[in-house]
């Protein structure tokens, strides 16, 4: 059921930027944002108190999706503007927050499921799980702030060739540059040993 035209498809070409975008820049934005996170090796957390322990384990979780983040925009940017010739800034934040919040509308969902026989348990998980998807919905639809969405004028399809391929390569570069630093590295760690 594939077809060499889904290529053509806006959605497979935001889907395949995408992925190249995590396996090109995530490396790099992770690299970026290390020295702001910190990073302790498992004996060290296990030292720490649970509260510790806690927030470590949201700051990672914040470090990787930033990172993640940073990485799809990069690639998404320059056809999103091209496309829409618009770009919402805000959804550099829900796409932070907003896929951890709907795990858990579908865990809730899946919780009901088994209820579902007892009616007046399973109408209830699935009244909270009713009333929690459309709080996350209203978020979505009127923000807590105002929306600020970055216009372009429309540019040609010549640009948006030469930025993806500047991009891809400078990606490569990039990962080059981050195989060697963790090459030299490893050889440093060997060479104490």
């Amino acid at each position: 059921a594939t077809h060499p035209y889904y290529a053509r498809e806006l959605s497979f070409q935001l889907s395949f930027l995408a992925t190249l975008g995590i396996l090109l820049f995530y490396p790099l934005f992770d690299y970026i944002l290390k020295p702001f996170f910190p990073r302790l090796s498992l004996v060290e957390v296990k030292k720490k108190r649970w509260l510790e322990k806690i927030l470590l384990l949201l700051s990672n979780f914040l470090h990787k999706g930033l990172a993640l983040n940073g990485a799809v925009h990069l690639a998404l940017t320059p056809v999103l503007l091209f496309v829409f010739h618009s770009f919402p800034l805000h959804s550099l934040l829900y796409n932070l927050f907003f896929p951890f919040l709907v795990t858990i509308a579908l865990f809730l969902f899946l919780f009901s499921l088994p209820f579902s026989l007892i009616p007046w348990i399973g109408s209830g998980l699935f009244y909270l799980t009713t009333k929690y998807t459309q709080a996350i919905l209203e978020i979505t639809e009127f923000p807590p702030f105002p929306h600020k969405t970055l216009y372009i004028e429309p540019f040609p399809k010549e640009a948006l060739n030469l930025l993806l391929t500047l991009l891809i390569l400078g990606g490569i570069v990039a990962r080059h540059y981050l195989a060697i630093k963790k090459s030299e590295r490893d050889l440093h760690f060997n060479w104490i040993l």
